[in-house]
């Protein structure tokens, strides 16, 4: 497992297919799509530190910011900022880039 210090950065964290298991591209399925709690339970932790500030980014559209906020809640998601409808990126290049998945010592896969 990866270890990295995030200690006072700025984390923007993706939903779909990152703090959830499948995509939400409906406004019913912003309410009932698969949550990934141990990626929630990490960056709930990373809220909790000192200086970290946490945002909340979506390609979702804005008519479904309400019911984004009410999964988050539902799922005891913890952010400072939530923005909606990101650029919908096929590749998000970074040297300091970090994959929620490199961090948790499970491995994802979706199924019906």
């Amino acid at each position: 497992m990866k270890s990295i210090n995030l200690i006072g950065k700025n984390i923007k964290c993706d939903i779909d297919g990152t703090l959830t298991i499948d995509t939400a591209w409906s406004e019913e399925d912003c309410l009932t799509v698969r949550p990934k709690p141990e990626v929630i339970e990490l960056l709930n932790k990373e809220f909790d530190k000192q200086g970290s500030d946490i945002t909340i980014y979506t390609a979702r559209k804005e008519s479904f910011r309400e019911n984004t906020k009410k999964w988050l809640v539902l799922h005891g998601v913890k952010y400072h900022h939530l923005e909606m409808e990101k650029l919908p990126w096929g590749e998000y290049w970074d040297s300091d880039a970090v994959r929620p998945e490199e961090l948790l010592p499970i491995k994802y896969t979706v199924s019906d």
